[in-house]
């Protein structure tokens, strides 16, 4: 993979993501930010206003968990904000809900507000 350069906005917004699945393990993403892994100060990412709406993991004894945005680029500007979670189920035997994870070495300026 090339990692991008230069001074760039990413925006994904205004979404409705509904997942079902039968997996027997392993994690469900809603939204995934990956591959800008060397530190990119002039970089912006904006996840906003989506929505999450009756997501369903559906097999019986699995081990799946969800993840509902999963950021992990190291971005100068990071902002998730104003995103709705509703009715998320899961007959998995085992396994997790996150709303928002962010491993993302974030470089200026950190915003995750406002989300429900």
């Amino acid at each position: 993979n090339t990692v991008p350069t230069g001074t760039f906005s990413s925006t994904i917004s205004n979404n409705t993501i509904t997942i079902h699945n039968n997996f027997a393990s392993g994690v469900m993403d809603g939204i995934r930010t990956q591959d800008i892994s060397t530190p990119l100060a002039t970089a912006t990412l904006n996840i906003t206003n989506n929505i999450f709406l009756n997501n369903s993991i559906g097999s019986p004894g699995a081990s799946v968990s969800f993840v509902g945005i999963s950021n992990t680029n190291q971005v100068g500007v990071l902002n998730i904000s104003d995103n709705i979670f509703r009715g998320t189920t899961s007959t998995a035997t085992s396994g997790s809900f996150t709303a928002i994870a962010n491993t993302g070495a974030v470089q200026t300026s950190l915003t995750i507000d406002n989300n429900k």
